[in-house]
């Protein structure tokens, strides 16, 4: 019988999707995101925004440089 996987609060998750962390990423600001999270969100913002060349946390809203694109 496999063992059951069981994630405690202390688990660091992502505040986007609220799971455990996908090839974490972080933000000059500190805060860190899954890779693929954090993609997906510059994009949207880049969509939204054409003009801006920076993107802020989507945490604290603190300006995290220019957009992210490894």
């Amino acid at each position: 019988m496999a063992a059951a996987i069981t994630h405690t609060e202390d688990d660091p998750t992502c505040p986007i999707c609220l799971g455990l962390f996908n090839v974490p990423k972080q933000l000059p600001c500190a805060h860190i995101f899954c890779q693929s999270c954090l993609q997906s969100y510059i994009t949207s913002k880049a969509i939204e925004n054409e003009k801006k060349r920076c993107i802020e946390c989507p945490v604290c809203r603190k300006n995290s440089g220019s957009f992210y694109t490894e």
